[in-house]
This record gives C-alpha cells, structure tokens and sequence, in this order.
C-alpha cells in the first residue's frame, strides 16, 4: 500500500470519546466514576426489578411469619446505590401468591402492611412496589441475574467499600473472604492450587509426610511449583472426579452409610503412624485460647459490629462477644490444664463436610489438610479438634455456606440432622473411647464457629455462626446442668 502511495488519513478521537479498562484499577476506577457525574459517559437512567424473598430478605425464620425475615445486606447496598444513582427500582413480591390463589387483593390484605413495614425496617427505597407476581417454580427470562451468586458484579455494579448496613458493617477493610488466598485452576487432569508461600507451607508439608497406608485418602501429588521472586508457590495435584460431602448433606442425600463412610476413613488417618516417629510432641492446644484471642484482637471491629446487629434488633439473649470470648479462655485454660485434650501423631485439622469428596467407586478423598498447629508445621493433633470440625458440619454449617439455612427449620432436616448426629455420637462413643464428652465436644465446636466470622465476608454468614455458636454454648451448659443433677 505504501509503494501505492495510497492515502492514509488519521482519525482524531477525543478522550471523552473513550474509557481504558485494560487494567484491574482502570476498571474498579471506572466503575467507581460511573456512580457520579464525574462519569465521562452519560448512562441512561435504568429500570431494575428486584424480587423480595430470598433476594432483598431471606425466607421466614418461623414458617409463615414475614416478621422473621432477615436483610440480606449486600443485596439491599446494591438497591440502595443504584437508587441513589437516579435509576428506578421497582420491587415486586410473590408472598401469599399460591395461599390465595392469584388474588392480589386479599395478598395485600393479607401481608401489605407486614411488608412495608419490612422494607421501611431495613431502610429499602423504592419507586414502584409490585404485590402479585405469580407463584411458580421456575422463572425463566432473558434479562435474569442469579440473586444468590454475586448480584452486584452481574450487574456490573462497584459497591462502596462496606459491603452491606453501615449500622451493623462499618470496618471496610480486614474481611478475610474464604480462602481468598488461594486461587484454583483445572487443567487437563490435574488441580494446581496457589498461593504464597506462607499459605500452602502446611498443605504441602502433610503431602510431604503422609504416611503410605493413607496415601488413597487424598489426592495424588504431582509437583510443587515455587515462584521464589513473586512469593507464590502452586500445589499441582491430582483431579479427582467425585461430590462433596456438602452437597450430599445439604441435598438430603448423606445416608448413614455414607456418614459411616467417611467417619471410617477419617479414622484411617487417626490410626495411620507417621512416616518418622518423633518423641517431641506438639502444643496440641495451640488452636485454642491463643488462637481465639489472636482472632479476635485482630477482627474486633467485626465482632463490635455484631454485636451493634444483635443490639438493634432487640435480641438481648445474646452474649456480647467479648464476654464470649472471656468464657472461651477461661474454658480453654482449663481445658489445657487438666490435659483434656487427646494427642494423636497424625490429624487432618479441617475435615468439614467441604473438604471431602466421594467418588463414583464410593472412595472417600479429603482435600485442604491443615498441616499445622500455630506457626509449627506438624502432623500433631487434638483428635477432639477433628472431631468438632465434623460436628461443625452436621450442625448445620454447609447449609449457611450454599444460602440453604431456611430448610434447618423444617421438620424433616430437624429429623435428617438429628439421625446423622446420632450416628456421629455412637461411632465416636464406640471408637474414641478417651474423646471429649458432648458437652464438651459443643464448647469446642462453638469456638470453631466463633473464631471463623471474620473469615467470611457475607455477613448474614456471619450473624448465623454467632448464633450457632451460642446455642451450641447453651446446649452444653444444659447438658452439664442435666449431667451434674443425674450424678447426684
């Protein structure tokens, strides 16, 4: 074309004309300007509908009762902005819908006032509030976005720092979302897992020290990978086709066989002798009272703002988290001191229900292994620790995790859970004869769900494990009580 001397002529193009997103800051900043009249674009004002339950506020507590119903508060920040932005919401309702047979009359009758009353409690503007939306299993429709994944980032929305009521959330910094260290890819038939350095250190050095009568309890290492300028190291393992013990349980499909199972091969590893027996054994306790109060220290501001929650909405019963943690130490000390705890040479140190797959060939593999105790790399346990980790998650801590909470209130997950506590007691009873008693084994179950707060950014998570933890700390009070008054 030049030896054709054909003509080229620039285009000159103007700055406003353009944004430049190439980088991660570029976006968040335009995402940022887009709120103001900073914007160098001029958007449209937009119409959002967003329905109510389960979106805007979750399911009744108490079946039936619209006053039961809890702000999901990231979702409302998202409403809140984009009101404040100028564009319209529009916020419609399905209550009642199927109780009154299509009758949007009597459902306004019914729940009208019940629900302006919710939306003026949370503080949830709106331009335009639809009873009536028809009852119906599935909706589909073209312009959708899923309420329960990350609503705002579907959108294309950049919320402020605070990710939800700045009542109740006023730290912007310092949530630790899960695992957000770590980044997991697939590749071909492999895993890799990174992360620093600093994070993966425990992981890789149980891999490194698994004892070979367990070696088919986990995924089959590969290679480690270390990035020693960038800090990163990658764990690339094995990709094991199988379902976690999370989506059995909370789909009402872990039977008691199953359950067994995986109590089994969590035996396996607690049986299992380590590859270079040493006489030097390590603070067992190390994940308790100092860990607690590094914890909370650390993430005071989180548990204040629980606290400020509670408060607001008139639920004195209960205990303000620093009285919580007070009967933790005091607990924990004594617990340490009169050697409690039960020492075993090899444990996992997270086996929830998460952490643990089952394969088609009905092989249980456990992922995630702790490998640590403080700052000490080691294999060495409180086998109680273990166990509080499984109680954890047949209390209901998977439901919180996939937003399925409202089902732990129905009678036939009651029933459910209830049988696969059972069958969780008796195995511990006929196979841990030295491990911690119920009562006991709910104190430490407690101060798991306690202690794991601040490393869940959503904070309706948040507000359930506090209150987890308290009833597990009633429940055990009340067992002792009983316990001491049968002694008697």
């Amino acid at each position: 074309m030049l030896d054709s001397k054909e003509l080229f002529v620039g285009i000159q193009v103007s700055t406003d004309d353009f944004v430049c997103v190439g980088t991660p800051d570029q976006l968040n900043q335009f995402l940022k300007e887009l709120k103001t009249k900073e914007s160098p674009i001029t958007i449209r004002r937009m119409r959002f509908c967003f329905d109510l339950d389960n979106t805007l506020v979750s399911y009744p507590s108490k079946h039936g009762d619209y006053n039961s119903v809890e702000p999901k508060l990231q979702n409302i920040q998202l409403v809140r902005e984009l009101h404040r932005a100028g564009h319209y919401i529009i916020i419609q309702t399905a209550r009642r819908m199927r109780t009154h047979a299509g009758n949007v009359g009597a459902v306004i009758a019914d729940i009208g006032r019940i629900t302006l009353e919710t939306l003026a409690k949370f503080d949830i503007p709106y331009d335009e509030l639809l009873f009536g939306k028809p009852y119906a299993d599935v909706y589909v429709d073209d312009l959708a976005i899923h309420a329960l994944i990350d609503t705002a980032k579907e959108i294309g929305w950049s919320l402020d720092g605070t990710v939800c009521d700045s009542r109740y959330q006023r730290r912007k910094y310092g949530f630790i979302s899960s695992r957000h260290f770590n980044t997991v890819q697939h590749l071909d038939n492999s895993i890799i897992k990174s992360s620093s350095t600093d994070c993966l250190q425990g992981e890789i050095y149980f891999y490194q020290n698994i004892p070979p009568s367990i070696v088919g309890l986990f995924p089959q290492l590969e290679r480690i990978e270390t990035n020693k300028d960038a800090g990163i190291t990658s764990i690339v393992m094995e990709n094991i086709n199988g379902i976690t013990y999370s989506h059995l349980f909370t789909n009402l499909c872990l039977t008691e066989g199953r359950l067994l199972k995986f109590l089994s091969s969590l035996k396996r590893i607690h049986l299992s002798l380590p590859v270079e027996p040493t006489e030097i054994k390590s603070n067992i306790y190390a994940n308790y009272s100092s860990k607690i109060l590094s914890r909370y220290n650390r993430y005071v501001d989180i548990y204040l703002n629980l606290d400020e929650y509670f408060k607001n909405h008139f639920e004195s019963s209960m205990i303000p988290s620093k009285d919580f943690v007070d009967y933790f130490i005091k607990y924990f000390t004594e617990y340490e001191r009169s050697n409690c705890g039960q020492y075993n040479p090899i444990i996992h140190g997270d086996p929830v229900f998460s952490n643990a797959l089952l394969t088609p060939d009905s092989r249980v593999v456990f992922l995630d292994m702790r490998g640590s105790l403080g700052t000490e790399l080691t294999l060495h346990g409180d086998l109680n620790y273990d166990l509080a980790k499984v109680y954890q998650s047949l209390t209901g801590y998977d439901f919180i995790l996939l937003n399925k909470i409202d089902l732990l209130s129905t009678s036939a997950v009651e029933t459910y859970l209830s049988q696969l506590v059972r069958t969780f007691e008796n195995f511990v009873s006929r196979e841990y004869s030295n491990a911690a008693s119920s009562a006991d084994l709910k104190i430490i179950t407690a101060q798991l769900y306690f202690t794991l707060i601040p490393l869940h950014n959503t904070f309706e998570h948040q507000i359930q494990f506090y209150k987890f933890a308290i009833k597990l700390y009633r429940d055990s009070t009340l067992e002792k009580i009983h316990h001491t008054k049968s002694n008697e």
